[in-house]
């Protein structure tokens, strides 16, 4: 038999994020879909019992748990240097990394590392320095000793070989929505909407107030005469850094109570979310897939987007996209904002344009599914050895 290991240190991350709900997901469908001869299993740093156990019973189809016997953080400055430490892949025969915390030493074994977003070379200001300075190290170690580099989306390919200079584009395997996300009847969706205080009619948001996501320019679209009674719900925190959405609708001179940040929520009240919201709202600069997207499309959420590389890509024409950058009568932003305003107050107005936008996205989302990018993981996994 044959060895795949993965590293599921995201798993026990003190925020998950959208990279742990990567590796869970694609770990299952890695493990159900194996070929022949291959075993699957997982990898965690030293944690303590108790998280062990958690991701045990979450993973249950793995063979086995391998424990590195080092904390993440010291694995995490050994590996930025090459160092063989961990004993990540020592017997194993194919290592899989969700993300760029990965051994990459002239002594390991083929190791397929996902890098999801090109944030560390575009926008490190979003990320702390040792952070930034992390992942770009990582990312030029990726370059020289992976076996396998992929990607979310041709996009970030594309724009990733350019910054790493590398010879081949990254594979592409995307992601898909969380199959705990799911419809709910009318009634468990106004239950959640009563436990948050939502209002009758608004639109949606899903992130942090950090300046790439530009929920700010959202928030600033709300004073434009086409969204001057519209209200905004947004599933993420309050804040970013010193700055938060009631300060940035204060500034814009919109009342506070317009604008609503729910923090973390569960699949299910997500889910709720998406039902009830007139329409979804993701305005980012830049994103290396835009999961959102396509979990609001599965449950007929209508979605604007802006035209950002990815959000276009994974969107597919299914929903309506707005232009980012144009200098032309104005300053950038204003003009963004402008725009955002007139497209979201057509969409939610629109009635038979909503209910188009709800079907094609449904379609559209059922093009991503894990068992797919599993089935296309296996190949580059296969293709190493």
């Amino acid at each position: 038999m044959s060895t795949l290991r993965i590293l599921l240190d995201q798993l026990v991350a003190p925020v998950p994020g959208g990279i742990g709900r990567y590796a869970e997901n694609l770990t299952r469908e890695l493990v159900r879909n194996a070929p022949s001869g291959w075993t699957v299993e997982g990898a965690l740093p030293a944690v303590s019992r108790a998280e062990a156990a958690r991701v045990e019973a979450r993973l249950p189809e793995l063979s086995a748990i391998h424990h590195l016997g080092l904390p993440r953080k010291v694995l995490a400055e050994a590996w930025r240097h090459g160092a063989a430490t961990g004993g990540a892949g020592v017997d194993a025969d194919a290592v899989f990394a969700p993300s760029l915390f990965a051994p990459l030493s002239l002594r390991s074994k083929p190791t397929t590392v996902t890098i999801h977003d090109l944030v560390p070379w575009r926008h490190p200001g979003t990320l702390t320095l040792r952070g930034a300075n992390w992942h770009r190290d990582m990312g030029a170690r990726a370059a020289k000793r992976a076996a396998a580099i992929t990607t979310p989306t041709n996009w970030v390919a594309r724009e990733l070989a350019k910054e790493l200079q590398l010879d081949e584009l990254p594979h592409v395997v995307s992601g898909a929505p969380s199959p705990e996300l799911v419809p709910l009847v009318r009634e468990a969706a106004e239950e959640v909407a009563d436990r948050h205080r939502l209002p009758e009619h608004f639109i949606l948001a899903v992130g942090t107030l950090e300046p790439r996501k530009r929920l700010a320019s959202l928030v600033r679209a709300l004073a434009r005469p086409d969204l001057e009674h519209v209200h905004l719900v947004v599933a993420g925190p309050e804040g970013w850094g010193e700055t938060s959405l009631g300060d940035v609708a204060l500034d814009a001179g919109i009342t506070p109570a317009r604008v609503q940040a729910l923090g973390f929520i569960s699949d299910t009240d997500l889910a709720a979310l998406y039902r009830l919201a007139d329409a979804f709202v993701m305005p980012s600069l830049d994103e290396g897939f835009g999961l959102p997207v396509v979990e609001a499309m599965k449950l007929g959420c209508p979605v604007v987007h802006s035209n950002a590389g990815a959000l276009v890509e994974v969107a597919g024409g299914a929903g309506v996209a707005v232009e980012l950058d144009d200098v032309a009568g104005g300053e950038p932003e204003e003009i963004y904002v402008a725009r955002l305003a007139e497209t979201i107050g057509n969409v939610i107005e629109d009635e038979p344009l909503r209910a188009q936008l709800a079907e094609r996205g449904r379609a559209r989302a059922a093009e991503f599914t894990w068992a797919r990018s599993a089935e296309e993981m296996w190949k580059v996994i296969l293709s190493t050895q």
